[in-house]
């Protein structure tokens, strides 16, 4: 099995993006699944804006109806993490992230039953957080997602952050 880098590695690289003074976390916790023959690391992955947790995978996704053994198969939040890094700050508002998407009949681990695909919405909120994007055009983007969504929330940080700023000078 090869060795993988340690997650700490990336999440300075991810967090080192967002606004100074904007309390956002990016957290990666492995939990072992056993069972009679096995054992699977099950990586569970979070957001959390101010201590409140505002993105969870698997909690927030209908794959935590499938077995946590296929879990990380399913879904490479690292690997989209990796890839918003890499992605140039030109790009990231329109830029179709792959590993967004997840579709459980494509990838072949449902065969029967109701198709499952879904959007993670990870990266939105990487974006709205993203201090080489300027808050008045995350402003006009901001509005394709409904009022409750995360990006609301952390562009609501990032404006109380960007008030705040000047009084502590």
């Amino acid at each position: 099995m090869p060795q993988q880098r340690p997650f700490s590695k990336l999440k300075k690289q991810v967090e080192a993006l967002f606004v100074p003074g904007l309390d956002l976390r990016v957290d990666c916790f492995v939990h072992a699944h056993r069972t009679q023959y096995s054992e699977v690391r099950v990586p569970r992955y979070t957001l959390k804006l101010d201590g409140e947790t505002v993105w969870h995978f698997p909690g927030d996704f209908p794959v935590k109806q499938e077995t946590p053994h296929v879990w990380p198969a399913m879904v490479d939040i690292s690997g989209l993490l990796r890839a918003y890094i890499d992605t140039p700050v030109d790009d990231l508002l329109t830029h179709r992230f792959e590993k967004e998407q997840v579709d459980l009949f494509y990838q072949g681990f449902r065969k029967d039953g109701p198709r499952i695909t879904y959007a993670l919405d990870l990266t939105p909120v990487l974006i709205s957080a993203d201090r080489r994007l300027g808050r008045a055009k995350l402003a006009e983007w901001a509005a394709q997602f409904p009022q409750g969504h995360a990006v609301h929330q952390v562009l609501k940080a990032r404006e109380k952050v960007a008030k705040e700023a000047p009084a502590a000078r």
